[in-house]
Parts: C-alpha cells; structure tokens; sequence
C-alpha cells in the first residue's frame, strides 16, 4: 500500500495547461484566511504535527517521510497558494481548504469543488490528506476547494448549504473560472455532490468515488449505519423512508441537470458502500439518457488503494473533457456538444465520456 501511495504522490504533480481569461476582481467573503503551513513552516514540525494528531488512524514518523518526502514538501509549499479558511453557512461558521498552483492571476483555472466522505470529525480533512488529495488535484489545473461541513452534521441536510456557500464565495476568488465548476465527491462526499447538483444550474461536471446513491438498500445491505443515521439525520426516526430516499440520487436521479456528465468511480471490494450504488446510479442515468461513465476496479476498496493513480487520471481526463466542451460552447453560443454514449467498452477504451462500464 505505501509503494502505490509514493507512486501516486510522484506522479499526480503532473502539469496541466490552465485556460486564460480576464480575472475577476470580485473581493473575498470569507471569514479567516491562514496559510496552510502557518503553524508548520518546516518539514520536521509538519511531520510531528501528523504523527501527533488525533482522531485519524496512525502513521509513524518513517511512514510519512516516505509517503510525503521532504522534497515534496518543499516543493508544495513553493508551488501553490494554500489556505484554511472559515466562512458563515446559515449562522455556522464553517472551516475548509483553498489551494491553486502559484502562478498569474491572469490564468483563470476551473473550480474543482471536493467533497469529503465520513461523518461528524470522522474523516475530516488534514494536513496529509491535503497531500494525498487537495494537491494534485490543483497540480492538475484546478482552483481546489473543500468544506468540513459544519460540527452539526446533518449527513445530507443543511449541511449541503455550507457547500453549497462555499462554491459562491470561490466562483469569484481571482484566477478562477466561474463558468467551469466541477463537483468531487467521496463515498458520502458523492451524496453531498449530487445533493448539491440538484439544486444548481451551474456545475459543469461531476465525478464520484465509491458513492452513496441509495441509502436504503445501502443500510440493508451495512446495517450497522443506522446508527450514524438515528444520530446524524433530523426526523429519521419519524419517517425512516423518507429521510434516506431525499439523500438518495438514484430516486430523483431525473432532476440532475440533464447535460451533466457524471464519471462514477467504484472498487468492486468495498466493504463500505456497495459497487450496486454506481452500479445501479449508472443504469439509472443510461435510462434517462444523460452522459456518464462507470468504471469498476475489480479486486479494490473503498478508498481505491490499488488504483489512485489510475482513479486519478480518469477524474482530470473527465474534468478536462467537460471544462473544454463547456469554454468551446460558451464561445460559440451553442449547446453542450452531446457527450457520445455507447454500449460496454473493453479494458481499452478510451477515458472520454460515455455511458458505458469500464473493467481495467
């Protein structure tokens, strides 16, 4: 597991052309703005910060030193702009992440909203999580931005609102594309994305990883989440049905946007979120006829840990698709060109978008 993670960290800082536009001037609304490595300048109080931390599963000093090198590091710290910062959602001050690649203003890069999985402090994002994920995504072109959701988490109730502000407040920071707006959900991050989606008309795509799709054959199927929904969910106990079929896109899958594409991710071992979820996402989106794409990891996890880099590279190549179609369109004052669908493609096929279930 520690060679595929140092593969991916290495390979993930791969560079990608931003698109250029005029910057927008509008100021920041947020609350507080620090500096990522404020409290941690250098590398050796960076790594006791994460060997340190609590609530987060163990990582001993010489595991990090390889899975972040202080060369990556340094380099981190001099290529991109990273910030936590706290911003009002409905009275809640809420924390996030800010990142981009240093750079001109100038170039305006899309905005690549990501959205966490777990629940309450359980998978809350850190300092080696922002390695893991937040930086190469923002390597890869993007203005990267993250919600801890509030301290009350309502899994899928007003909490999508603090994602929902955010994505407001980061259309307009200087050097990002408010025309270009991507959603990345994780696991319960999906359901936040798709929650989301439903409500806005501006989201140029989405991708998910090991997305929750349909909570009520999900509990069937992982029992022991009745517990964090009876905790986390408001009116759960009165309406059962009711409250997991709202937080379930496949039973209104038909008032996402209909020319959103949506690349849905999926180890086929995982043993948190059932593979039927994308599965069944997929063929329910291949009904109503709108562009998507499943691939299916045989063999892997819930986290992917086989295939990052792989996972990696199909999110940037879906991205890059989406924002390129979305900027050529704009331009032309036309339609979003329809997105090719097809039947199932060998091991393969081509990255672009298309309705089909990918096995590598």
């Amino acid at each position: 597991m520690l060679r595929t993670l140092i593969i991916v960290l290495a390979l993930t800082w791969a560079h990608a052309a931003p698109a250029h536009a005029e910057a927008p001037t509008a100021p920041s609304a947020f609350l507080s703005k620090t500096d990522c490595f404020q409290t941690t300048p250098d590398y050796e109080s960076w790594v006791a910060s994460i060997v340190q931390r609590t609530g987060a599963a163990p990582v001993s000093k010489a595991q990090l030193e390889s899975l972040v090198p202080a060369r990556t590091f340094a380099f981190a710290r001099a290529a991109f702009d990273c910030h936590v910062v706290t911003y009002d959602s409905g009275g809640h001050t809420v924390s996030g992440y800010v990142v981009r690649p240093k750079g001109d203003d100038a170039d305006r890069l899309p905005l690549l909203v990501y959205n966490r999985g777990g629940n309450g402090a359980f998978g809350r994002l850190d300092a080696l999580q922002l390695f893991q994920t937040l930086l190469p995504l923002a390597k890869a072109g993007h203005v990267v931005v993250a919600s801890q959701y509030r301290d009350a988490d309502e899994f899928g109730g007003r909490d999508v609102d603090d994602v929902m502000r955010l994505i407001d407040l980061s259309r307009t920071l200087p050097g990002t594309d408010g025309d270009r707006v991507f959603l990345l959900g994780q696991s319960r991050g999906a359901m936040m994305s798709y929650l989301v989606a439903r409500r806005r008309s501006d989201i140029t795509a989405m991708a998910t990883i090991a997305g929750a799709t349909d909570l009520g054959a999900g509990l069937a199927w992982r029992p022991e989440m009745e517990r964090v929904y009876r905790a986390r969910i408001p009116g759960y106990a009165d309406d059962k049905p009711a409250t997991l079929r709202e937080r379930s896109a496949l039973r209104w899958a038909e008032h996402l946007p209909a020319g959103m594409p949506v690349l849905l991710l999926h180890g086929e071992a995982d043993d948190r979120v059932s593979v039927d979820d994308s599965r069944a996402m997929a063929a329910r989106l291949r009904q109503l006829d709108r562009p998507h794409r499943l691939v299916v990891y045989p063999g892997d996890d819930h986290s992917l840990r086989q295939n990052r880099r792989a996972a990696h590279a199909e999110i940037v190549a879906w991205f890059r698709s989406a924002g390129t179609a979305a900027a050529e369109a704009a331009e032309s004052r036309s339609s979003l060109p329809a997105i090719r669908r097809s039947a199932e493609q060998p091991a393969t096929a081509s990255t672009g978008p298309t309705g089909a279930e990918h096995v590598p």
